[in-house]
């Protein structure tokens, strides 16, 4: 009887250990899922940013089209292109602020961008207002300007150095949310 007691005390004992090791098998499961959720936000997020950038690099040469359109033709069409295009750049710009909050380097170098942009605007709206007044061959001269070529130099600069940084962060991230994916295949 003694014998048997033992025999069911051990079993029993083997089945709690089991039951605990599957308990602790099933919460490192989820923390490793909950790790790889977090993983692949971090990846979506790059490839946000990366969009975001993307529509403010769109919209600034939508104004620059619109610019040389309406210097070279005069027409309502060329101004509505970069009117449009000035109109949505803020939102396209707070956006992209606004993700990389998180990182106070980039952030700096959103300021940065938004500065050079609209110091580029600038240059574009003198150009208009030249061509508007008549003065088609200084409007023009805006273009080439060695002022505005700088302006556009900083601002490719600066886009360039956010892409870089943006390309780092994802190959980081990427090899971080691929080890968490072994892992919790793994489990």
């Amino acid at each position: 009887m003694a014998e048997s007691f033992r025999s069911r005390s051990r079993s029993r004992f083997a089945l709690a250990i089991g039951f605990l090791l599957l308990i602790c098998s099933a919460a490192s499961a989820m923390w490793l899922s909950y790790q790889q959720r977090i993983a692949d936000g971090w990846v979506r997020h790059t490839y946000t940013v990366e969009a975001g950038l993307n529509e403010v690099q769109m919209h600034v040469m939508r104004a620059e089209i619109g610019r040389r359109g309406f210097l070279l033709l005069g027409t309502p069409e060329s101004i509505a292109t970069y009117t449009k295009a000035r109109k949505a750049l803020p939102t396209a710009i707070a956006m992209v602020e606004g993700l990389t909050a998180d990182n106070l380097l980039q952030y700096q170098r959103i300021a940065a961008l938004r500065a050079s942009i609209y110091s580029k605007l600038n240059t574009i709206d003198r150009s208009i207002a030249l061509r508007r007044a008549g003065r088609i061959a200084d409007a023009s001269r805006i273009v080439g300007d060695t002022d505005a070529q700088a302006d556009t130099a900083r601002m490719l600069a600066v886009v360039a150095a956010i892409h870089n940084e943006e390309a780092r962060l994802l190959a980081q991230r990427l090899s971080y949310a691929s080890a968490e994916g072994r892992l919790v295949r793994l489990t």
